[in-house]
């Protein structure tokens, strides 16, 4: 039977993406000693006193490398001229301070007030000062540029005695950006500080504070410009992530010269001549290509293929990325901040405006005949009576995002029809694209959501679920009583309070073995089960690529099955496999193993 789900028009009270229990884990004090020089927003040098691992920082072979200026003895004892290893070279983690002119990996001019940025730093670390040198691994760098740098958070010590973090003092008077880190970070899994620094740059930019006002560089006014991120689009990351600037304003906009990066130092930089119409955009995609191809508003970065982390709420902590739009202003490599992007919105403050008023209104997935692209679909219903822009929402797939096109409006009262398949897009119907079918008919789930994860409705079937996410109706099969379903009778308790069932602990003793390309997984039962029976065991396999995991394979066993065997997987790349036991009350935190396959 073809399933076609029809939803009733509701409210939907409030929804959040991010988990609002994201505790991160404490940092620990590997180094101490005294600031030597303060590089710029973002780095420092320390003479280092006491070091937990100082092999490691600062080798006595000649031949490796080190962060210091000195290197420890063969004992691994500190010099003995002043028992302290000279200017170790410091980079503060999760923040991005506007580059000095010539800085590695910078630009060849100054970056808008990076002296400013240096300022707020030296401000709360005069030379001199005693810190303490934080972060979550020991071994947490960041080689790319510079000659390497540790990575680590700088604590010094206030009037009251109390160790502060001096990265604090730099977000929260607006003088960088936000830099945040994932746990699949291989020289950095550094995320301790990400949702803390989000709300204090967040805090910043609702207040117009350092880089956030509208004249820090200059003389300027800020442009009706607005950006957004697809950082997961559906089907491959690789050259199809991309940021748009619109123009939401009534005249054009000449944006020669403009600057647009993320927060790392990937930047792009505007061709001379380019102006947008009202409401014209330009796309600038992560990866190479001919400049405006396939369309006159494409553009590239230049840079790596996968430039925007994937954030997966399940993975249970918090992190994402930023887009940040710069004009030009003379003296600097770039000028004022005319329009910024963060993702995933801060758990805290997760919803949006459009709830309620734009609703999923029904779901095609399994069409009369062979299932077809395009006979699948999902439509939208406005339920108010002014026209709703959809820029900067998607339709999403589990997590994976349909950007919607930038000037898309659904018309007061009015619908949008999404095929999957291909089409020419009109005022009312718009197509994905895709040859095969998407949507699956055993179970699925899609989303209408702003691009930073704020959901704003959701409709599941099968063995999905919307989970957190209220839907906007009771669900209906078209040409039915919209009758609700039968209440469910009481659930029959089945253990004492003190036995409640919690999800079990992780799987024990995961090992990994590659096969002609294949990766065969096994492992042992959870020493805690979550005082109810194991019933199942799912392994994931991620890629690990530049500042993301991103999947590859991934098999469910019923226990007491304790082996699978993954797909076939491409040589010569570094993969994370992640095993999870599941028992009534869902799957507890996952093991992890690294490995490359050669």
């Amino acid at each position: 039977m073809a399933g076609v789900l029809a939803l009733l028009a509701g409210g939907l009270a409030s929804a959040a993406a991010p988990s609002s229990a994201l505790v991160p884990q404490a940092e620990q004090t590997w180094e101490t000693g005294v600031v030597r020089y303060i590089v710029d927003g973002d780095t420092v040098t320390v003479d280092i006193q006491s070091a937990a691992d100082p092999q490691f920082i600062a080798p006595s072979s000649p031949s490796a490398r080190s962060y210091c200026a000195e290197r420890v003895n063969a004992d691994g004892s500190m010099p003995a001229d002043d028992g302290d290893l000279d200017r170790c070279r410091i980079r503060l983690i999760g923040i991005q301070a506007p580059e000095k002119a010539g800085a590695s990996g910078g630009s060849a001019g100054e970056q808008c007030r990076s002296s400013l940025a240096t300022a707020a730093l030296a401000s709360v670390l005069p030379l001199g000062t005693t810190v303490q040198l934080r972060s979550l691994s020991v071994r947490s760098v960041e080689d790319d540029y510079s000659g390497g740098r540790l990575a680590r958070s700088v604590y010094y010590q206030d009037a009251t005695g109390n160790w502060v973090d001096a990265g604090r003092a730099v977000m929260a008077s607006g003088h960088a950006m936000w830099f945040p880190h994932s746990v699949g970070d291989e020289e950095k899994p550094e995320y301790a500080h990400n949702l803390e620094y989000r709300r204090l740059v967040d805090s910043a930019a609702a207040a117009g504070r350092g880089l956030w006002s509208p004249g820090y560089c200059g003389p300027s006014t800020r442009a009706p410009v607005r950006t957004w991120i697809v950082s997961d689009p559906i089907g491959s990351d690789a050259g199809n992530e991309f940021v748009v600037v619109l123009n939401d304003g009534e005249v054009a906009l000449d944006i020669s010269g403009w600057t647009v990066r993320d927060s790392s130092l990937t930047t792009f930089t505007v061709p001379a001549g380019t102006v947008l119409a009202p409401h014209g955009h330009i796309r600038v995609h992560s990866g190479s290509g001919a400049p405006r191809t396939p369309l006159p508003e494409d553009f590239y970065f230049g840079g790596p293929d996968n430039m925007f982390a994937n954030f997966t709420p399940a993975d249970n902590y918090f992190y994402g990325d930023g887009a940040y739009v710069y004009d030009t202003q003379p003296g600097y490599a770039y000028g004022n901040l005319q329009a910024w992007y963060h993702y995933p919105c801060d758990p805290s403050a997760c919803t949006d405006p459009l709830i309620g008023k734009v609703v999923i209104d029904s779901v095609q997935y399994d069409p009369p005949g062979s299932d077809t692209a395009a006979g699948e679909y999902v439509e939208f219903r406005n339920t108010t009576t002014t026209p709703i822009a959809l820029g900067g929402y998607a339709f999403a797939r589990r997590g994976s995002q349909y950007p919607f096109p930038p000037t898309t409006t659904i018309a007061a009262g009015g619908t949008l029809r999404l095929s999957m398949g291909v089409g020419t897009d009109t005022a009312t119907t718009l197509n994905l694209g895709r040859t095969a079918s998407l949507l699956a008919n055993s179970g699925d789930q899609v989303t209408l959501a702003r691009l930073d994860h704020a959901p704003v409705d959701c409709r599941a079937w099968g063995s999905f679920t919307c989970a957190a996410l209220p839907v906007s109706g009771p669900l209906v099969i078209p040409g039915t009583d919209p009758t609700p379903p039968p209440a469910p009778e009481p659930a029959t308790p089945t253990a004492s309070a003190d036995q409640a069932t919690a999800k079990p602990g992780m799987p024990s003793s995961v090992r990994v073995k590659a096969k002609k390309r294949r990766l065969v997984v096994r492992w042992a039962a959870p020493a805690p089960d979550g005082a109810a029976e194991v019933t199942k065991y799912r392994a994931r396999v991620l890629l690990r690529a530049k500042k993301k995991l991103k999947p590859r394979a991934r098999c469910t066993v019923k226990a007491p099955g304790m082996k699978c065997r993954t797909k076939k997987l491409v040589k010569r790349r570094t993969y994370v496999v992640k095993v999870q036991a599941r028992n009534a009350a869902g799957y507890g935190a996952p093991a992890r193993v690294q490995l490359r396959l050669k």
